[in-house]
């Protein structure tokens, strides 16, 4: 999959999931568990917005 900043996606894990925009995408040399950082549209019971993903767990949004 082609992700790049600034691109919608729907982000889900075991913790949260939703649309958002991906912000930071980590180089590949730098080995991140979760490379993908995505702001979610709508934030946590806590009000937090910024969650990181694999790769899997985030698809664009047309």
């Amino acid at each position: 999959m082609n992700l790049n900043e600034g691109q919608r996606v729907y982000a889900r894990n075991f913790h949260v999931s939703g649309p958002g925009v991906v912000v930071y995408i980590a180089p590949a040399r730098d080995r991140e568990m979760l490379p993908v950082q995505v702001e979610m549209d709508e934030g946590d019971e806590d009000g937090h917005r910024m969650y990181r993903f694999k790769y899997d767990e985030v698809e664009a949004i047309d």
